[in-house]
Order: structure tokens, then C-alpha cells, then sequence
């Protein structure tokens, strides 16, 4: 009986599903009370290339997505800057990688906004099945580029358009770490505007059993089961 206990719980564990993380999250909030005009003291982030507003929901007649703050990817010295994550994301082999922000136009005038969202990973990345996930636009995506794996879209957002949720998703070859980038080419001061952006990572350890392991698990558990009734049986016997 020994070897069929512990074969109950070796065949259970096939069918343990994926595990998977929300590895990074920020809306900015608590980065301060109030607006501030070229803000670049952010918990996560890192501004260059030009400045970005934070601001406070209902100012400037600008609505965040969710919580009090957001993000004016166009700052206030006619010069759009680059907004990106500080600290990259860690990575495993064969992990699922995906992250997603919402957008919106810049809610005060008709100027259309092009902004870049920009997946960096470090040289020597492998990747498979790379995919940007964009309301009702293509993809524009390209590769190697200075050493480094790149993969950008560029977005034209108008700015009547609410937020829209914008995601990627890929497979990792290898074991590696990303940065994510939002950059704006606007320089009139009014940009578009980021809020909630978050990276998740699955692991694709204990993943949904093939059908030869289920049929194993089913066998197992038949064995058990029959096992548990020839005791039964010899007990009533005796």
C-alpha cells in the first residue's frame, strides 16, 4: 500500500494549475497630493529626453482611469519625454510574460497624440510568440536593434478617445528581464494620458495535464480505489 499513497498525491500534482503572479503594479498614486508640472520623482519610473506632468485627477479638466493620479506623457517645456520603468522585470524560461496600461487622448483639445510603448529586453533575449494586444490598430513591431531586443507600437490616440487598455504578451526562450517605456513626440505641453500599468509572470510549471497524463491520473486513482476495496472486502471476511 505504501507505494500507492504516495502515488496519489506524485499524480495530483500534474494537474495543479499554472502559477501566476501579478509581479509589478502601479497606478501613481502616492506620489504626491497634488499636480506637479515635470515630475520626475517617481517610486518606479525614470523621465528622460524631456519632462511629463503628474497629475491629480480633475485638474486641467483631466480625469484619471482610476484613483486620484495619472500621467501627462507630454510635460511642460514643450519637450515629451521618455517615461521608463527603473528597475527591469525578472523573467524565468518558458515563463508567459504579459503586461497591459490604458491610454486616453489628452481630454482637453483635438490634437491627435502619437506615443511609442516600447517592450526593451536585455541582449541575447529568445522570444516566442510575441504579441501586442491594441484596440483596433496594427502592430508595429521590430527586432534586434543596438545589442538589445525591442518591440514597439506606435499609437496614434486622439484626444476625444477614453482609456483603452493596451497589452503584450510573450513567451520567454530564455531566462532575461524587460523594461517597458511610454514615450510621447508631442511638445505642445498636452499629451496623452497613462494610468495602471501592471506586469504579470506565469509560470508555466504544473500546467494543465496532456491527455496521456490524465489518463495516468484516472488510472491511478482507479487503482486506489480498487486497492481500497479489496481491504474492505478482507476486513469483512475476517
Amino acid at each position: 500500500m505504501r507505494c500507492i499513497t504516495l502515488l496519489v498525491p506524485a499524480l495530483m500534482a500534474f494537474a495543479l494549475p499554472a502559477h501566476a503572479a501579478v509581479v509589478f503594479s502601479d497606478g501613481f498614486e502616492g506620489e504626491s497630493a497634488v499636480s506637479v508640472l515635470n515630475f520626475n520623482s517617481f517610486d518606479n519610473w525614470t523621465v528622460s529626453n524631456g519632462t511629463v506632468d503628474l497629475i491629480k485627477t480633475g485638474d486641467y479638466s483631466i480625469n484619471c482611469r482610476t484613483g486620484n493620479l495619472c500621467v501627462d506623457l507630454d510635460g511642460s517645456t514643450k519637450n515629451a519625454g521618455i517615461l521608463a520603468l527603473t528597475t527591469p522585470i525578472a523573467y524565468g524560461m518558458g515563463d508567459l510574460v504579459s503586461g497591459e496600461a490604458y491610454l486616453s487622448g489628452n481630454q482637453r483639445n483635438a490634437a491627435t497624440e502619437f506615443v511609442d510603448i516600447v517592450v526593451r529586453l536585455q541582449p541575447g533575449a529568445k522570444v516566442g510568440a510575441f504579441t501586442f494586444i491594441v484596440p483596433g490598430q496594427p502592430d508595429i513591431l521590430f527586432g534586434d536593434y543596438d545589442g538589445e531586443t525591442l518591440f514597439v507600437w506606435e499609437s496614434t490616440i486622439l484626444a476625444s478617445d477614453v482609456f483603452r487598455r493596451f497589452g503584450f504578451s510573450f513567451t520567454a526562450g530564455n531566462a532575461g528581464a524587460l523594461s517597458l517605456e511610454f514615450r510621447s513626440a508631442g511638445g505642445d505641453n498636452i499629451g496623452a494620458i497613462l494610468d495602471d500599468v501592471s506586469i504579470s509572470v506565469t509560470s508555466p510549471t504544473g500546467a494543465v495535464p496532456e491527455p496521456a497524463t490524465w489518463a495516468m491520473l484516472i488510472a491511478g486513482f482507479g487503482l486506489v480505489g480498487f486497492t481500497a476495496r479489496r481491504r474492505r472486502g478482507a476486513a469483512a471476511s475476517a
